[in-house]
């Protein structure tokens, strides 16, 4: 017979039915109005670098804090229902050598006017556009610096919305919250979190 190990993963099916009874209410740290139910099918089959959830969102419900991820990679499948995905521009601007950024950091430096807002500064304005999504449609969130112009977040319709969400699972990551004015550092496997410096306040 053989000895279960810690080399060993779960059954690697997981029926509908399980699904469904996995789903548990979730909340966002930043933004506790967002609210979802989520089964984190991934976890349940023992996969580690790569998760996919799958997700019922209320009627008239919002899926998350809007945000963009620095490193991991993220997309989301529309299986039910219908509603709007929000983008947000975070307005940052990105430089394309060492000598723009070094150019930069010393005007920064020289100017009497810090541009890294404070804590009790005034929250930064950003537009939220919305698009319309409904069954079968699919959007997908690269990692790096292009993901500040596509800060996301999902609201769903008059008839809620189900979908799946997935993406990489880096050991570590940055997740940028325009709209909350906040930016977090994770340590995913051996978890740990930073707030990082220059944050603003929340226009939530």
């Amino acid at each position: 017979m053989s000895s279960i190990t810690s080399h060993d993963t779960p059954f690697p099916l997981v029926k509908a039915d399980q699904i469904a009874q996995s789903l548990v209410p979730h909340s966002h740290f930043l933004y506790p109005k967002a609210s979802i139910n989520i089964a984190r099918m991934s976890d349940m089959v023992g996969m580690k670098g790569f998760g996919v959830n799958f997700v019922k969102l209320d009627p008239e419900a919002e899926s998350t804090c809007i945000h963009y991820h620095l490193i991991d990679s993220e997309w989301i499948y529309v299986l039910a229902g219908s509603g709007v995905l929000q983008l947000v521009d975070a307005g940052i601007t990105v430089y394309d050598s060492r000598q723009q950024i070094k150019d930069a950091m010393a005007s920064e430096s020289s100017s009497a006017t810090p541009s890294v807002l404070s804590d009790d500064s005034s929250p930064v304005k950003h537009t939220i556009t919305e698009h319309l999504i409904s069954k079968g449609d699919f959007m997908g969130f690269p990692g790096g610096l292009g993901s500040r112009k596509y800060a996301h977040g999902l609201k769903a319709g008059k008839d809620g919305m189900e979908y799946l969400v997935g993406g990489t699972r880096n050991k570590n990551d940055v997740c940028c919250y325009p709209l909350a004015g906040k930016t977090v550092a994770y340590d995913k496997f051996d978890f740990g979190a930073m707030l990082l410096p220059g944050q603003t306040k929340s226009r939530y």
